[in-house]
């Protein structure tokens, strides 16, 4: 009896994996291919940092801003935000260039949050030009109350006294806001940013599906693409007394180097969300994105990835032959 093509799917079966959702997407678009729990939202942890990313560039692509040629100053707040570390110290100055290395290769909380208030601080400035030249300036207040809600859900427990400070606080939210625009813009309609960082506080959440098309798009932009498959990265900079300091970073990410078909892209840890991960991988004229989220454990994460790429590849080979097979006996007429 001849095979037929669902016969052919289903003799393929997806291997066991322990992470609690997994998806397979096409790379070029974002689109799924396949998964388990994929439209199922939950933490993604340092994932957050692709779309922190992905915006930085459109910002910067807006205002016709060269990376390499910005400079930002870590603040206090920036400098003190607890978890994964780029190590950054309050008055530091680094380019944008470098603190995107900061930011996706050690996974910088710090470098992350001197981004977005960088970076909001150039939205704003826009948005009060553009109201002076409407003469219709928005006011922007908020009561106490609503003030204290956002804060707790944006900062949870960041080890940051955000009453010392404002300005930090209010940049950020506005980064965030940006961030949640985007993803709407994008068509992630699951996925809600509550930090630029990933760190565990509420509403921090994403779904594999969500997580694909942010990922398909940072990957289109050749700036990330370039950061995200480097193994370590060194720069200089100047710290508060004007000095020069050194930064040295090694990517999380520990497949680097052991697919040739990988091109990197974000881990992701914290207690709750667990071992994540968004990957990209191109071979045999397939451009994959693997993401997993929430393996047991760092080593089953890199396993878990591992065995769905091969899994993938094999299935949509297996499938590509059987429809050229289909398409040979068409033209000879069987």
């Amino acid at each position: 009896m001849e095979e037929s093509l669902q016969d052919l799917i289903v003799s393929i079966p997806p291997p066991y994996v322990t992470a609690k959702c997994w998806g397979v997407l096409d790379g070029d678009d974002g689109s799924l291919l396949f998964g388990r729990n994929e439209h199922v939202p939950r933490e993604m942890a340092s994932i957050t940092k692709v779309m922190t990313s992905y915006l930085v560039y459109r910002i910067m692509k807006r205002f016709k801003i060269n990376p390499k040629k910005e400079m930002v100053t870590v603040s206090k707040y920036a400098s003190g935000i607890n978890g994964t570390s780029a190590r950054l110290r309050e008055g530091d100055i680094l380019c944008v260039y470098d603190l995107l290395h900061g930011v996706m290769l050690p996974s910088g909380n710090d470098a992350a949050t001197a981004l977005a208030e960088h970076f909001a601080e150039i939205i704003k400035e826009d948005r009060e030009k553009q109201a002076v030249n409407s003469r219709n300036p928005r006011l922007a207040k908020q009561n106490s109350k609503g003030e204290w809600e956002f804060n707790k859900m944006i900062y949870g427990n960041s080890g940051i006294d955000t009453k010392k400070t404002p300005k930090s606080r209010n940049l950020v939210k506005l980064f965030v806001e940006e961030m949640n625009k985007t993803a709407t813009l994008l068509e992630m309609h699951n996925t809600s940013y509550s930090n630029p960082h990933g760190m565990c506080v509420l509403g921090n959440s994403s779904t594999i599906s969500d997580i694909g098309i942010i990922s398909s798009q940072a990957m289109k932009i050749s700036l990330i693409r370039h950061i995200v498959k480097k193994k370590k990265f060194m720069c200089e900079g100047t710290n508060s007394k004007g000095l020069s300091r050194s930064h040295k970073w090694s990517n999380t990410n520990k497949m680097i180097n052991k697919d040739p078909s990988y091109n990197g892209l974000k881990t992701g840890t914290t207690r709750s969300a667990g071992a994540c991960l968004t990957a990209n991988f191109e071979t045999d004229c397939l451009n994959l994105i693997v993401i997993t989220l929430n393996s047991s454990n760092d080593a089953c994460r890199w396993q878990d990835t591992a065995k769905l790429k091969d899994w993938a590849v094999d299935r949509l080979n297996s499938v590509e032959q059987y429809l050229e097979s289909v398409k040979m006996k068409e033209e000879r007429g069987e």
